[in-house]
């Protein structure tokens, strides 16, 4: 995928927005609409690689948010393990 120079950032911004939502509700058919539409920014999109797009933005997603997670819990930790240092 190339992204095109002519898009404004709010119109990218709203288009990664919906780009988004299709990829929450898992509906290729809506992600590559979105990912089509001029307002994307983005140049060379293959129709036939929707499913594809969608198992990987998923994926990324999903692999995310076991990130965000694990650093909340180390971070919780820390303090846990500096709060019981206090107070020993």
């Amino acid at each position: 995928m190339k992204l095109k120079g002519n898009c404004s950032s709010f119109a990218v911004l709203s288009a990664i927005v919906l780009i988004n939502t299709a990829i929450d509700k898992k509906n290729s058919d809506e992600l590559i609409k979105q990912m089509l539409s001029e307002v994307s920014g983005l140049e060379t999109v293959d129709e036939t690689l929707s499913m594809r797009y969608l198992n990987h933005f998923v994926s990324v997603k999903q692999e995310k948010a076991q990130v965000s997670v694990l650093c909340c819990v180390v971070k919780v930790s820390i303090l846990f393990l500096s709060v019981a240092e206090a107070v020993i």
